[in-house]
C-alpha cells in the first residue's frame, strides 16, 4: 500500500504508471497537538494513548488537527490465480485513477483495517 498527497497536488502518477490499483481516499484522522510540543510527532509524547488519555494528561494544552487525506494505492505482487484470489478479498473498492486538476474518484471509503497476528491486513479472510 502506498499513498500520494492530495493536498500537495500529487495524484500518484508514478503509481498509476506502475499499474497500482487506486482505492479511494485514506481514512479521516485527527492528530493531537500539544502546546509547546508542536514539533514532535504525537507518537513521541502520546505513544499508545487514546485521545481521552492525552486530554487527561495534557489538559487544555491539547488541540486536535485534521490530517490531510491522501490517495490510497495498492499493488498486488502476484500473478494468475493468486492475484485473482487476492483481488476478490480486497477490502477496498478499485476505482478509476484520479487525474490532475480533477475531483473525480475521491469516494469517501472508510473501511476499517483487520488486525491479524499484529499485522495489518488489506484483505478479508
Amino acid at each position: 500500500m502506498s499513498f500520494s498527497e492530495k493536498d500537495k497536488g500529487h495524484t500518484g502518477i508514478v503509481y498509476q504508471a506502475a499499474n497500482f490499483y487506486y482505492c479511494g481516499l485514506s481514512a479521516r484522522f485527527v492528530d493531537p497537538v500539544v502546546d509547546g510540543l508542536e514539533n514532535q510527532h504525537h507518537a513521541t509524547f502520546a505513544h499508545g494513548m487514546s485521545n481521552s488519555e492525552i486530554i487527561e494528561k495534557f489538559g487544555n494544552k491539547v488541540r486536535f488537527v485534521e490530517r490531510p487525506r491522501k490517495y490510497r494505492y495498492i499493488y498486488i505482487n502476484a500473478k494468475g490465480r493468486r492475484r485473482k484470489e487476492l483481488l476478490s478479498k480486497l477490502r477496498y473498492p478499485i476505482l478509476p485513477h484520479p487525474k490532475n486538476g480533477s475531483v473525480v474518484n475521491t469516494v469517501d471509503v472508510d473501511v476499517p483495517y483487520l488486525l491479524i497476528n499484529q499485522q495489518l491486513s488489506l484483505f478479508d479472510q
